[in-house]
């Protein structure tokens, strides 16, 4: 149970969360995201700065990414999970998860894991189960041929997305097509307990 003194104390973070949409840019986007920075809850700026020595967001906002992924299962996506190679994380890797009730296998060590450097980055893969073969294989390749843009948006244009996960911060990459969903996502996942919640100003129109 918690004490008086714990239910009083501020907030040690806070998350800024923002989009990316078609109109970030002049030119024609194929590929649109959704952000989260996790930040100091001192920090007034919403851009992430120097990190703190326990700035991890799958450690602070663990429900958030919970509840990402079973919204992503639920709607019929299976998930993908890729560790760096030197990760020290037990398990097979990469995992894959095709039903809710299997999910905390995979997250449980993750979370475990959260403040341990050599777990990032890692990236969480939904795949829709039509064309679950053609894209693990994009998958692969594109692991192997780092920073390969052109099949990083076959995945995507699949109706795929990745959620990059970083010390602090989380990145969901989608084809701009499915860049409203992808926002109704976040936004209900925010809203488990957590750090407080805010939303920058974005290009895809207003975010509050």
């Amino acid at each position: 149970m918690s004490t008086d003194a714990e239910m009083t104390r501020p907030p040690t973070f806070r998350i800024i969360a923002r989009v990316h949409g078609p109109n970030a840019t002049s030119d024609v986007r194929s590929t649109c995201a959704v952000l989260m920075d996790l930040l100091p809850a001192n920090d007034l700026t919403d851009r992430a700065g120097e990190l703190r020595k326990d700035s991890f967001i799958l450690k602070h906002a663990s429900a958030t990414a919970r509840h990402l992924c079973q919204l992503a299962l639920h709607s019929g996506f299976e998930l993908r999970f890729d560790l760096p190679p030197d990760t020290d994380v037990p398990g097979s890797w990469p995992a894959v998860v095709r039903e809710a009730s299997a999910l905390e296998q995979v997250m449980g060590p993750l979370v475990q894991h959260a403040n341990n450097d050599l777990l990032y980055p890692l990236s969480i893969w939904g795949i829709i189960t039509a064309n679950e073969s053609a894209t693990h294989r994009a998958i692969n390749a594109f692991q192997s041929l780092r920073m390969d843009e052109g099949l990083f948006e076959d995945v995507l244009a699949n109706h795929g997305f990745r959620i990059a996960v970083f010390q602090s911060s989380l990145t969901i990459s989608v084809s701009c097509s499915d860049l409203d969903r992808t926002i109704a996502w976040a936004r209900r996942a925010l809203q488990e307990p957590g750090p407080r919640v805010s939303w920058a100003d974005d290009d895809h129109g207003s975010a509050s």
